[in-house]
């Protein structure tokens, strides 16, 4: 039965223990057990120094110890151990003891590597220690939201609040980060545990809500955050949290499948600086139909005597999505750092962005893509630069001029 844990705080609680003498019960580690007999261990209670611990370091004791009955330690007889075991209720618990091995056996320990060692491939890209401290809350971990959260986890970003009051339903497998094991669980804890797996120093905060149905939590994340990313399926959503971000000024970022997700809108909203939501909404975004992605969308527009299915999408046909919102989160996060993608704030300029997945639908009209570069093609992204007018109540929109990018 493997544990896995992080080598540097075994290390701290095995001297703290080590300089207290102590062999009694102390209980340091959180323990998630999954499968019956895997169990990620966690200890709460770091403390600077760094012995070496003993190669049998894990005892698994199918019954619980009495650590208070254990001999006094006799120097150089007692190495320090985990000790593991089910209680009564068949939760984990663990303790770090200095007791003999007992005739349980001993097993190794599998160490969870450090936030330096699971982004070296970062280093002189990107700064992830200032990623670390970074909040980034994602309202709808759905298919794109999920993708989102995970690929900012695996970029280094250390704080996370995730927003969906949905289940993990089987039609979402196909699109969705998460799996068949985990049909039926809500969508924010089974993607808050790909996170937790990417990242193991991230802190994620979930939030199992309707924003519509609690708007002053919805104020109170949006002003905790540093970015927001907005995949939610419907404008009722979308525009509570566009309110809520001009008035926090707060970086936004939105995403939108079209029908069949035969193509995207990214839309990003820079409080005050240009057009908002709703300014976009009235003007570029009005007359592009989007996707019915799920059930509880198509509850919502259905006749009573007509009712409307969740419509066919690849996930590939999403991944672009997620990877531009994820992009501009990233260039927003690293503003005043130097790094190498600091290059790219000459590039993404726009408040508006589309892409094509095919010739069909909405984009019937474009031309091949070969090697066109002077009309709007297929699997390329377009920026929209949007002049401010007044037509909002804060913001402005405005004729547009087009930019590949």
């Amino acid at each position: 039965m493997p544990i896995y844990i992080r080598r540097q705080q075994v290390l701290d609680a095995l001297a703290d223990l080590a300089r207290s003498r102590q062999h009694t019960a102390k209980q340091l580690l959180q323990v998630r057990w999954h499968d019956g007999d895997v169990a990620h261990a966690q200890i709460m209670a770091p403390i600077s120094a760094s012995p070496s611990p003993e190669q049998d370091l894990l005892v698994v004791s199918a019954t619980e110890l009495d650590l208070d009955s254990l001999d006094p330690v006799s120097a150089g007889q007692s190495p320090l151990r985990l000790v593991c075991w089910r209680d009564a209720q068949g939760d984990a618990v663990v303790r770090v003891v200095q007791t003999p091995a007992t005739d349980a056996g001993s097993h190794d320990v599998l160490f969870i590597p450090g936030h330096d060692e699971i982004f070296s491939r970062h280093r002189g890209l990107i700064e992830t220690d200032r990623l670390l401290a970074k909040r980034v809350a994602i309202f709808g971990v759905g298919s794109v939201g999920s993708t989102c959260a995970v690929e900012l986890a695996k970029s280094g970003v250390g704080r996370f609040d995730l927003i969906d009051h949905d289940r993990l339903e089987l039609h979402n497998v196909a699109r969705h980060a998460c799996g068949v094991s985990a049909l039926g669980r809500r969508k924010v804890y089974a993607v808050r545990d790909l996170l937790l797996d990417k990242n193991p120093a991230c802190q994620v905060e979930t939030f199992d809500l309707d924003v519509l149905e609690r708007p002053s939590v919805v104020e109170d994340i949006v002003r905790g955050a540093d970015v927001i990313l907005v995949a939610t399926n419907n404008n009722a959503s979308r525009l509570l949290i566009n309110s809520l971000c001009l008035q926090e000024r707060k970086p936004a970022i939105y995403g939108r499948a079209m029908t069949r997700a035969c193509g995207l809108d990214v839309i990003r909203v820079r409080p005050h600086e240009g057009p908002c939501y709703q300014c976009l909404l009235n003007t570029v975004l009005n007359g592009r139909t989007e996707e019915v992605s799920g059930p509880r969308q198509a509850e919502m527009l259905a006749y009573a005597d007509r009712p409307v299915l969740a419509e066919p999408g690849l996930s590939n046909d999403l991944m672009p999505l997620a990877h531009l919102m994820v992009k501009l989160a990233i260039q927003h996060l690293l503003q005043g750092t130097t790094s190498e993608l600091c290059s790219l704030d000459e590039d993404l300029t726009a408040d508006h962005y589309f892409w094509a997945n095919r010739r069909t639908d909405q984009h019937m009209g474009m031309v091949p893509m070969g090697s066109q570069a002077s009309r709007p093609t297929v699997l390329r992204w377009y920026g929209v630069d949007l002049l401010a007018v007044r037509r909002c109540q804060m913001c402005a929109t405005s004729t547009t001029t087009m930019v590949a990018v």
